[in-house]
C-alpha cells in the first residue's frame, strides 16, 4: 500500500493506493460513506488487490487523513460542502485513470459514495459503479429504528450543535463523526427532501444524474440499521440514464462516435438462459430450396450489397420503379456471405439488415428512406450457429403499415434445417 497526497481545488487529500502483485485488470475508487474514514476500507481494500485490481482509497477534505486548511487545524470555519466532495471524488477518479488509462474503472460506492457519482462531472471515466447499503437518505426511507429519532436528529440536534460548534461534533455526539458545517447542514436539506439530492438541488442535479449511463448493480442489506430496499430502490431510481442490471440480465448502454460527434445509440440486453418449456410460432415458410432459385444479379448499386449471395423467391428488389402499389410488401430469399464464411453473431447481425425497404417493395418508388431504429433478438446459441455453419438462411420480412412517413418492418431468418435464428424489427421514415 502506497499513501499519497492529491491536490483537489484548495485541499489536499489523503490517498492510499494498492497495487496488484500483477498486470492490473481494472482499476477500483472506494467511495467511502458520511463519516467513515478510509481506514475502514483497508483489509477490503487489500483483498481487492490480491484479486488482481487496482485500488485507490481516500477521505474527503476536511475528514480522516485529508485535515482541514485551517490556521488552527481543526474544522470550525472550515469551508467545505458535499459539491466539495463530489469535486474530490472526481479528483480521484482522475489521478485513478491516469494511472492506469486503458484499464476500466470501477466504483465501489459504500452509503454516500453511492450517492455523489450522479453529480460528478467525469461521469464518462466510469465504467461502473457497485453500490452498496446506499439510499436516498430520505428520513421516510430509513429503517424503523432510526426513524423514530431521527426527526430530533435533523430538526434540534443538528442546527443547534452546527450553530454552536461551527462544524458537526459527531465524535462527541456518537453521532455519523465530525463533518464541516456546510456537509451536515446541506446533508440536512437532502435527507429531509422527498427526492433527495435531486429535489435539494433542482433540475441541475436531476440532469446531472440523468448524464450517467455506466451500469450499476446495488446491493441491499437485509439487517442494515440505517437503509431500506426502498431507500435503495429510491437512490438507483435517480440514475434515470444508467444501464441496470439483475441477477438474470444486463442492460449495456453503447454510444458510437465519430470525429468527436455522436452518430449511433443502443442498448445490448444479456441475459441469463434456462432449461424451459419452448416452441417456436413463426415456422419457416415453403419456398423452393436455394440451388432451385436463382442468383439475383444487378443489384450492386451499394457496396454492401455485393458481399451477399441472394436468391429471391418472392419479393425481389424491383425491376421497374413505376409507383404502382403491388398488394404486398413481403419478401422471401435465400442468402449468406459472398464469399460464404460460418456464421458467428456478428454476421448474423449484419444478415439481420440485409432487407431493403419494405416501402420500395410494395410501392416501387426510389423515396428518401432512413432507419430510425432497429432491434435484434437473438434465438440461437453458439452450437445453433456452428451447426448452420456456411449454408443459406432464408429471410422473411414485411410492413406492417405505412403512415405518415413512417413505417414499420420484422423479419425471421431460418436456417437450412428450419430452425429460428434471429427475429428483427425496424421503424423506417420515408419522405415524398
Amino acid at each position: 500500500m502506497q499513501k499519497q497526497v492529491l491536490e483537489s481545488g484548495t485541499s489536499q487529500l489523503a490517498l492510499r493506493v494498492y497495487e496488484p502483485a500483477q498486470p492490473a485488470r481494472a482499476s477500483v475508487v472506494i467511495g467511502g460513506a458520511m463519516g467513515v474514514r478510509q481506514d475502514y476500507y483497508a483489509p477490503f481494500a487489500e483483498w481487492l488487490s490480491g484479486q488482481g485490481f487496482r485500488v485507490t482509497t481516500f477521505d474527503y477534505r476536511g475528514s480522516g487523513e485529508s485535515l482541514p486548511d485551517t490556521a488552527h487545524g481543526g474544522l470550525r470555519g472550515f469551508k467545505a460542502d458535499l459539491f466539495d466532495w463530489a469535486s474530490d471524488y472526481e479528483a480521484v477518479i482522475d489521478s485513478a485513470k491516469s494511472a492506469l488509462p486503458q484499464a476500466p474503472l470501477y466504483l465501489l460506492g459504500h452509503s454516500l459514495g453511492a450517492q455523489l457519482p450522479g453529480l460528478l462531472n467525469n461521469q464518462g471515466k466510469v465504467d461502473g459503479l457497485v453500490s452498496i447499503a446506499a439510499g436516498s437518505g430520505y428520513w421516510r426511507d430509513n429503517a424503523p429504528q432510526l426513524k423514530r429519532m431521527v426527526l430530533y436528529f435533523w430538526y434540534v440536534l443538528v442546527p443547534l450543535a452546527t450553530r454552536l460548534c461551527g462544524y458537526f461534533p459527531g465524535r462527541k455526539l456518537k453521532k455519523v463523526g465530525d463533518l464541516p458545517a456546510g456537509v451536515m447542514l446541506q446533508w440536512r436539506k437532502w435527507c429531509l427532501n422527498p427526492q433527495y439530492s435531486v429535489g435539494a438541488e433542482g433540475e441541475s442535479a436531476r440532469l446531472s444524474y440523468a448524464r450517467a449511463n455506466f451500469p450499476v448493480l446495488a446491493l441491499s442489506i437485509t439487517d442494515d440499521e440505517l437503509m431500506t430496499w426502498r431507500g435503495t430502490q429510491n437512490l438507483i431510481n435517480l440514475y434515470t440514464g444508467a444501464a441496470r442490471t439483475n441477477r438474470s440480465t444486463q442492460h449495456w448502454v453503447i454510444e458510437m462516435q465519430q470525429n468527436g460527434e455522436t452518430v449511433l445509440t443502443g442498448t445490448a440486453f444479456f441475459g441469463l438462459r434456462r432449461d424451459t418449456w419452448g416452441a417456436d410460432e413463426h415456422t419457416m415458410p415453403e419456398v423452393p430450396a436455394p440451388a432451385d432459385v436463382a442468383r439475383a444479379s444487378g443489384l450492386a448499386r451499394v457496396e454492401w450489397v455485393k458481399r451477399y449471395e441472394m436468391r429471391f423467391a418472392e419479393g425481389a428488389i424491383p425491376a421497374e420503379w413505376n409507383g404502382a402499389d403491388q398488394g404486398t410488401s413481403r419478401t422471401r430469399l435465400w442468402l449468406r456471405d459472398d464469399p460464404p464464411r460460418p456464421l458467428d453473431f456478428a454476421s448474423l447481425t449484419a444478415v439481420s439488415d440485409v432487407f431493403f425497404p419494405r416501402v420500395w417493395r410494395r410501392r416501387p418508388l426510389l423515396v428518401p428512406i432512413g432507419t430510425v431504429s432497429m432491434t435484434v433478438y437473438y434465438h440461437a446459441d453458439a452450437a445453433l450457429l456452428q451447426a448452420t455453419g456456411s449454408g443459406y438462411l432464408l429471410g422473411q420480412t414485411q410492413a406492417q403499415a405505412f403512415r405518415n412517413g413512417y413505417f414499420d418492418q420484422t423479419a425471421q431468418l431460418w436456417n437450412e434445417a428450419g430452425e429460428l435464428l434471429v427475429t428483427t424489427h425496424q421503424v423506417v421514415y420515408y419522405k415524398e
